[in-house]
């Protein structure tokens, strides 16, 4: 339910998914279960489906690149206005790092893992210099505040 919310970008429905699991799924370990009578079973049962899944659906929430493009927190319930997350691995060959405060991003990053070409959503809240590799990259948005950079493998691109 984490992973399909958070596609459809509905935060706190996605948060009530990750609310659930965490709480009545979960042991003290994290480790999910289901609850006995579950399937006729007269106790709990591990359940391997919710870990990786859970852990997926909450990335999901971060950052999403399954539409032709990055975009950075794009399911944020409020409850987590202020955070960060370092090393979520994008499929394609990047690894995307991000700071925010009150839901607005202080900064962010994405590394190519692989040689591509990459649109990224430019991020709501304030004005963002982009570099790519420490200098300034020319970045103008399209109308759907997307631009693309050529990156090769080891590039950064930084949103500041």
């Amino acid at each position: 339910m984490i992973c399909m919310y958070a596609r459809l970008k509905d935060a706190q429905e996605a948060y009530k998914s990750v609310q659930l699991l965490q709480g009545k799924l979960s042991r003290e370990n994290l480790m999910t279960v289901s609850p006995g009578g579950i399937a006729g079973a007269e106790g709990d049962i591990y359940s391997f489906d919710g870990n990786p899944a859970g852990t997926a659906g909450m990335a999901e929430m971060l950052i999403q690149n399954h539409e032709g493009y990055v975009e950075f927190l794009p399911c944020l319930p409020i409850e987590w206005k202020d955070g960060g997350f370092k090393g979520l691995c994008l499929k394609g060959g990047a690894e995307a790092t991000a700071e925010w405060t009150n839901t607005v991003i202080n900064k962010a990053s994405l590394k190519a893992t692989a040689d591509q070409v990459l649109k990224v959503k430019i991020p709501q809240g304030k004005k963002y210099r982009v570099l790519l590799n420490s200098k300034e990259a020319i970045a103008n948005p399209d109308a759907k505040g997307l631009i693309t950079v050529e990156m090769k493998r080891g590039d950064l691109l930084e949103l500041l």
